[in-house]
């Protein structure tokens, strides 16, 4: 199985804390998915979410504390299982207790789009009005997504920058539109709603 890609971030060390960074969310993560496809399951995507600079710190079920140090990565399993569809969440605080989704429209519409998903990547920012020496860009843009999706029969994967979703009316983003209608953008809008639901729910709860 071909390994998870995930965006590297640099770990530093800070006493009385656990600090874990994209290697260990991605042994985590494969770890779970080929548990899963051990048990048999086929159809399986990985989403991962992740903006330089974004601390988040929890305190985990024994009481200690944890801390993502700089970068935190969300991820999410998604998978369909005897014709019900399951989420696992992941972060650099480790693994989530698997979620029964009840609306199956996230892999409904992954099904639907797969073959688009698999051939058709967005496209880099594009301007026919060039950036110059002396304007450069005063916005930062720090967030990128990552997919990696199992079929059974093959593994493919395809991510996306921040950047790529946005637009400089003095420098138009020839692919703005483009970019913004492809439905891994409309994918990752979905599974981010459906984490915020389970949250709200109370229904995203550390294993450990």
């Amino acid at each position: 199985m071909k390994q998870l890609v995930l965006i590297s971030v640099l770990l530093l060390s800070i006493s009385s804390f656990a600090q874990n960074d994209a290697q260990y969310v991605e042994g985590l993560l494969r770890d779970h998915v080929e548990a899963l496809q051990a048990e048999g399951v086929t159809e399986i995507f990985v989403r991962a979410h992740k903006c330089e600079g974004n601390v988040q710190r929890f305190m985990l079920r024994d009481g200690s504390w944890c801390t993502s140090n700089g970068t935190y990565i969300e991820t999410a399993v998604v998978y369909a299982k005897d014709e019900q569809l399951y989420l696992t969440k992941i972060d650099n605080c480790g693994l989530f207790k698997t979620v029964k989704l009840e609306d199956p429209k996230i892999f409904a519409y992954y099904k639907e789009h797969e073959q688009t998903l698999k051939t058709e990547r967005l496209k880099d920012y594009d301007t026919d009005v060039p950036y110059t020496d002396t304007k450069a860009r005063t916005e930062v843009y720090n967030c990128r997504w990552a997919y990696v999706f199992f079929t059974g029969t093959e593994t493919f994967n395809s991510r996306y920058d921040e950047i790529q979703l946005t637009n400089d009316p003095e420098h138009p983003n020839k692919n703005f539109e483009y970019n913004n209608n492809h439905p891994l953008v409309a994918l990752e809008a979905m599974v981010d709603d459906t984490l915020k639901s389970l949250e709200s729910q109370g229904k995203l709860n550390r294993k450990y």
